[in-house]
């Protein structure tokens, strides 16, 4: 009777551990489903052809002006969208489909001195934390970053996220080397810090 009773004990808890892994299971389905669905709930706000391809654009949201020393920065704006790419750039970059994050600034030198500002390679953190050292430079605008006295120039530049979706973006932040009077001389300036946050 007691190897009956022992058995018995045995299998109520293999069926309690298989009741318990199918409950975690379950958790993981579940909250990798919410993701996908957050994901696929998202709809475009404004649909782009390009000969790069396809790119849809789910979050935008204003950015900051600074003054950094000679240098007074507009973040234009920041985007979060996604990219059905084509053609040469789809080979160049490997991918077909991109997340990414998109900004467009205006920069100019107030000085009537020449001035060194690369405002086309800022860098980007995300809120879940992903880097992106450098924009794609197929993807973005071309940009001298040698400034002339009293110079403007402009710019869009596309970071492909490959950690993040572009459903779990809510916050960025950008920073750029402050201005200096070339590639190699010390700093004007400090580094420019510029937060974006999307709602919603």
């Amino acid at each position: 009777m007691k190897k009956v009773v022992v058995a018995g004990g045995l299998a109520s808890l293999l069926t309690v551990s298989a009741c318990s892994d199918e409950g975690n299971n379950d958790g993981q389905t579940s909250t990798e489903s919410e993701e996908e669905t957050a994901a696929a709930e998202l709809e475009p706000i404004d649909v782009e052809e390009t000969e790069e391809g396809t790119f849809e654009v789910y979050k935008q949201a204003d950015g900051e002006s600074v003054e950094a020393g000679p240098v007074h920065l507009e973040v234009e704006q920041a985007l979060v969208g996604s990219a059905q790419l084509d053609g040469y750039v789809a080979a160049f970059t490997s991918d077909d489909q991109i997340d990414y994050i998109q900004l467009d600034v205006n920069v100019e030198n107030t000085s009537s001195e020449d001035v060194h500002f690369a405002f086309g390679h800022a860098n980007v953190t995300t809120n879940t934390g992903e880097e992106v050292e450098v924009p794609n430079i197929v993807l973005s605008d071309e940009s001298d970053h040698d400034l002339q006295g009293n110079d403007t120039q402009s710019g869009s530049f596309i970071y492909p996220l490959e950690e993040s979706r572009a459903a779990e973006i809510q916050e960025l932040e950008f920073v750029f080397t402050g201005p200096s009077e070339s590639a190699d001389s010390e700093q004007l300036a400090e580094d420019v810090h510029v937060k974006v946050e999307f709602e919603g």
